[in-house]
């Protein structure tokens, strides 16, 4: 349940206004390259329309969600909405254009596991270089199953990315084919190594491994 009178939950600079009020579907409109994220509001009445003083909330982990809008009297109304997902290929255009992002595997006990890392995306699959013995690495091993969640410049758009992961083996010999996979993905992110075989031993002693994440679907918001 949202409390739209509690500003850190108001969706700021949404996509609302670029988007078709009409689901399952979203349009291209304004002249927007990207796309916005396409919202109904239900009032308790069940009419369709939007909150007059809170457009373009939501809450896209989510299908539905509900908000509760009360003005300065204590008048407060219902609302519930649906947010659309957007296309993997949407998300996937979004984080190709950036490397950076936060990692999220599953703990033993069910709860999330963060990280800060750096991507790269290569024919549609999202590579990590991570090293064996950490805890992310035991988590995939376990829950081959990730998020990796990664924001605009300004914080206010950004894109989630569920995926099915997929270890390579750790890398022993400077080289293997893990090791030469490594050397692409630097290439990927960060250009030519003044090193490159400075740069093997060290993917080696660090036991390095590449995650493959393989995009399942995506969600987000996108605007201007």
């Amino acid at each position: 349940m949202f409390e739209a009178n509690d500003p850190t939950n108001i969706v700021r600079k949404s996509g609302y206004d670029k988007a078709a009020l009409a689901l399952p579907g979203r349009k291209r409109c304004c002249g927007s390259g990207e796309l916005g994220v396409a919202v109904i509001f239900v009032s308790r009445s069940g009419k369709r329309t939007r909150p007059p003083s809170y457009p373009g909330l939501g809450y896209e982990a989510h299908p539905s969600f509900s908000v509760t809008r009360q003005d300065e009297r204590g008048n407060s109304d219902a609302w519930s909405g649906v947010v659309a997902l957007m296309e993997t290929s949407e998300a996937l255009a979004f984080v190709g254009e950036r490397k950076n992002g936060v990692l999220a595997t599953q703990k033993r006990d069910g709860r999330p596991q963060l990280s800060n890392i750096t991507y790269g995306v290569v024919d549609g699959v999202i590579k990590i270089s991570i090293t064996a013995g950490r805890a992310k690495y035991f988590n995939l091993a376990r829950e081959a199953r990730a998020s990796l969640y990664v924001t605009r410049e300004d914080f206010w758009a950004y894109v989630v990315i569920e995926g099915d992961a997929e270890l390579s083996d750790v890398s022993t010999k400077t080289d293997d084919p893990v090791v030469d996979e490594l050397v692409e993905y630097y290439r990927l992110i960060a250009g030519e190594h003044p090193d490159w075989d400075d740069y093997r031993k060290v993917m080696v002693a660090d036991k390095r491994v590449m995650v493959r994440l393989k995009p399942t679907h995506a969600y987000g918001m996108l605007n201007r």
